[in-house]
């Protein structure tokens, strides 16, 4: 007469991420905590029991993807604004070098015109 019960703890152990041969195995243990039972009591608080534990693991797991999402988040961040600062810097440096050859190409500029006003 549990079957409703441990068919209903079955479902929300797989729903929370439980792997099916895990459920299967805890069931097989509650139906027998159950069946060894007498008093209404008592299977009223193997019942708590499993719909807590169920709760408990549900949670870790849900905390633990919460956690590896802000680390992959965070990782993403940090890659992102390492990336953004080699931008940054190649986009200096290319500035810094057309700078210079402009500044290069005008002393040619100035040396030739200087060459030219020498000859003449």
């Amino acid at each position: 007469d549990f079957d409703f019960w441990v068919n209903a703890l079955k479902e929300r152990a797989l729903n929370q991420g439980w792997c099916e041969t895990k459920a299967l195995a805890w069931n097989k243990q509650i139906q027998t905590r159950l069946s060894m039972a007498r008093e209404e009591k008592m299977i009223l608080n193997i019942l708590r029991k499993a719909l807590k534990k169920t709760r408990k693991t549900y949670m870790q797991a849900y905390r633990q993807t919460e956690n590896r999402k802000r680390m992959y988040k965070d990782a993403l961040i940090r890659l992102e604004s390492k990336m953004r600062f080699k931008k940054v810097i190649k986009q200096a440096l290319r500035v810094k070098a057309k700078e210079d050859a402009d500044r290069f190409v005008k002393a040619l500029e100035l040396e030739q015109t200087a060459k030219v006003k020498m000859i003449t």
